[in-house]
């Protein structure tokens, strides 16, 4: 999510390219650098850019695009394309104020260690070119050492959420849900919590079950409508209305990249009755809570479109199925543009919001439903490479690693399946909820940890 510019994004750890990025640890605390005025590089130019980002990243004010490119080199921008350096900028906003406990400059070079508003130890590194140009920038979290589960999970609530985790050891030969996932750390791994885009899991699901069945093939034409249209993250809703893509070509881009517009041209496709019941085939113990089950661009107007009566009708029927589903029918009439995405950015959603809730023992129960379709099925085979296709965090380690994460303001999650040379499965799931947006620099860290975390399975 570092580069998106709305929710329900697959958060990543990568961050825009730096050029040779300083490896120093943080200095001692002391007072943060004067700020240089918008534009100017006076004294060392790569200690002028770097005030300058920091004056940008600490405001709640737009980032001016036009400024951003002025300051960026042709490379840079080439590097970050499709996503510019404002995006990075806006997102690095989410994670303001910052607190300056140490700087380091060396030539073309400044770097600036801070503190998020969440207490999330941090560094900024710029590099600029001969003439002053940035071509190198990075904000990477200081993630600590852990040596167990345990301190996995205090560090990830040290960022200020209430947090679910859950690490188990899988069985997809075993039939029975219950059996599928015997929990090895478990913390709130029961309770109910956002799914993010993990909820893309039960579509994949429906969509296995339906190509066995022989009612849709991979090789399938969709084709994309204005109406169908989603938000970002993904890329499907740049394409003109007209375009076709291949239901393959939709599913790899679901759980690789979080296309939201994939998700909701195979729910269309799917129908919405066919997804629920993959979610009580695959073992959910909560599928109320996914009944009826929205499509991102229903939950995009209705969670944050311009009509609040929409959200408090949502509210007011909880428990009545029907009236929901007309709610839903009654958002895919209205046009996305009603979304405001500034808004949505940093106004995490109600707990009785729309929005797609699961446990983590549910999650790992899906992940190991999908493994199973895919291993008994000739014809859902591609499940398996399609949900490798991401890591979510470099791995080690492990030859296969099957991932979905998924964001929203407020609401990070992610989720893993690996298996190892011995054959054996492993499963890594967390969620976290909190009533303000979680920022950029805080779920790479929290990305950090996980990666951590996955090297202490099995």
């Amino acid at each position: 999510m570092a580069l998106t510019s709305a929710g329900l994004a697959q958060p990543a750890a990568a961050q825009p390219a730096a050029a040779q990025p300083a490896a120093a640890q943080p200095a001692a605390a002391q007072p943060a650098p004067v700020a240089a005025s918008a534009g100017s590089i006076q004294g060392d130019p790569a200690r002028g850019r770097a005030d300058r980002i920091l004056q940008i990243i600490g405001s709640d004010a737009p980032v001016d695009v036009a400024e951003t490119l002025a300051m960026a080199d042709p490379v840079l921008t080439a590097q970050l394309y499709p996503q510019t350096l404002a995006a990075a900028l806006t997102a690095w906003q989410v994670s303001a104020p910052f607190t300056v406990t140490g700087t380091e400059d060396d030539g073309p070079t400044a770097v600036t260690h801070l503190t998020t508003a969440r207490g999330v130890p941090a560094t900024l590194t710029v590099h600029v070119d001969p003439v002053g140009l940035i071509d190198g920038i990075t904000m990477e979290p200081v993630v600590p050492q852990t040596g167990d589960l345990g301190a996995v999970e205090d560090a990830v609530r040290a960022v200020g959420a209430d947090v679910s985790l859950l690490a188990a050891d899988a069985d997809p030969d075993v039939a029975d849900p219950a059996a599928q996932c015997s929990p090895v750390y478990a913390s709130g791994a029961d309770e109910l919590m956002p799914l993010g885009s993990i909820f893309k899991l039960y579509i994949l699901g429906a969509l296995a079950d339906a190509v066995v069945d022989g009612d849709i093939a991979w090789d399938d034409e969709l084709t994309i409508t204005d109406d169908v249209k989603s938000l970002p993250s993904g890329e499907l809703q740049n394409r003109p209305a007209g375009s076709t893509v291949t239901v393959r070509e939709a599913a790899d881009k679901m759980i690789s990249i979080s296309d939201n517009t994939a998700a909701d041209l195979l729910l269309h496709r799917l129908g919405r009755d066919r997804v629920e019941a993959s979610v009580r085939a695959m073992g959910d113990r909560h599928a109320a809570a996914l009944t009826p089950f929205p499509t991102t661009r229903e939950a995009f107007i209705i969670g944050w479109g311009s009509d609040p009566s929409l959200r408090q009708r949502w509210r007011d029927a909880a428990g009545d199925v029907d009236a929901r589903r007309a709610i839903l029918d009654e958002a895919d009439s209205r046009p996305l543009d009603s979304v405001d995405t500034a808004h949505l950015m940093r106004t995490p959603s109600d707990p009785d919001d729309i929005g797609w809730r699961a446990s983590a023992q549910d999650v790992c129960r899906a992940h190991v439903a999908l493994q199973r379709t895919a291993a008994e099925n000739a014809a859902a085979a591609p499940v398996h490479d399609i949900l490798a296709e991401n890591p979510g965090v470099p791995v080690q380690g492990w030859p296969y690693v099957a991932y979905k994460g998924g964001s929203l303001p407020g609401r990070l999650a992610g989720s893993w399946l690996v298996t190892g040379d011995d054959g054996r499965s492993h499963v890594l799931v967390f969620q976290m909820r909190s009533d303000r947006p979680i920022g950029a620099v805080e779920q790479n860290y929290v990305f950090g940890l996980m990666e951590q975390a996955l090297g202490m399975l099995g």
